[in-house]
């Protein structure tokens, strides 16, 4: 019974360490080219809206924005841009 025990608890000390590591979301990088990153856009601007659409960007030499986000971040992302994109596609129709 004290092996049992022991064995049991050995088991739940090496979940205990792996679990936290397995719980954190890996981050995706999504870069922006530098033609969609408004004129005189800051790191700092960037930090101060990171957080809700993304963890953390960065604004690069080139003037493209990498931002880094968790993947469930990133599918809130694509849905809304193609949402725009097919309410964009709409107008057009209607406007015709």
């Amino acid at each position: 019974m004290k092996r049992l025990s022991a064995l049991v608890l050995s088991l739940l000390l090496v979940l205990a360490s792996v679990l936290p590591a397995a719980a954190e979301e890996a981050l995706i990088p999504v870069t922006m080219p530098a033609s969609y990153v408004p004129e005189g856009f800051t790191q700092e601007v960037l930090d101060s809206v990171a957080g809700g659409t993304f963890v953390r960007g960065t604004l690069n030499a080139d003037g493209s924005v990498t931002m880094e986000m968790t993947e469930a971040q990133r599918d809130t992302a694509k849905a809304s841009a193609s949402a725009a994109i097919d309410a964009a596609i709409a107008e057009l129709v209607a406007d015709e």
